[in-house]
């Protein structure tokens, strides 16, 4: 099962291709995911295959206690799990498809929280050099903003489900599943759930 986070950046990725096989860098519009800004992050992949933060969300950023950008992404995985998420990334550079991992981050005292992990590709220059990222968790403890991240362990590597690409399909024809936005009106306000108190 994908997340509804996940499910709904698929939307916008797939908008923001229109009839092209990926969207360019230039075409995101983070107003379009507003609710998802502080689990994403965008990589960047430099001439010589090294993978970097470009930017990360403040969700994901706080999660390791301190700013991503610039940071190798594989410093985030545990040794041995470095060449299955390398080569998830590949795969998504290479066949410009969108894909998923399932992730557990870790903590020194070694608590853990389940994540999903959804990467899509981006071009720059004709080529894939970007790939926008969602890290969301799937449930968060009540320790979560006490201890921090030291990286993650990779439970699974998915290829896309059929009910993920039946939303690629109604995307196409123009239908979208709706999306669920967790929202109450207080007064004149709308308040949004999510993030820090």
């Amino acid at each position: 099962m994908y997340l509804q986070g996940s499910l709904n950046l698929l939307q916008q990725w797939e908008r923001w291709r229109g009839r092209n096989v990926v969207p360019a860098r230039h075409d995101i519009k983070p107003l379009d995911v507003k609710t998802l800004l502080r689990d994403m992050f965008i990589l960047d992949i430099d001439a010589d295959a090294h993978v970097n933060f470009r930017l990360a969300g403040t969700r994901l950023c706080s999660a390791f206690g301190r700013e991503l950008r610039s940071t190798a992404f594989a410093t985030l995985w545990q040794r041995i799990d470095q060449p299955v998420m390398l080569n998830k990334l590949g795969r998504v550079i290479t066949d410009r498809e969108a894909d998923a991992l399932d992730v557990v981050g870790v903590t020194g005292t070694g608590r853990e929280v389940a994540y999903e992990i959804a990467f899509f590709p981006l071009l720059r220059e004709g080529e894939t050099h970007h790939v926008l990222g969602l890290a969301t968790p799937k449930a968060l403890p009540y320790w979560f903003a006490s201890e921090l991240l030291l990286g993650f362990r990779s439970l699974s590597a998915r290829t896309p489900k059929p009910d993920f690409l039946d939303v690629r399909e109604r995307v196409s024809r123009g239908r979208l599943p709706p999306m669920h936005i967790n929202a109450r009106q207080v007064g004149h306000l709308t308040v949004y759930d999510g993030g820090k108190s």
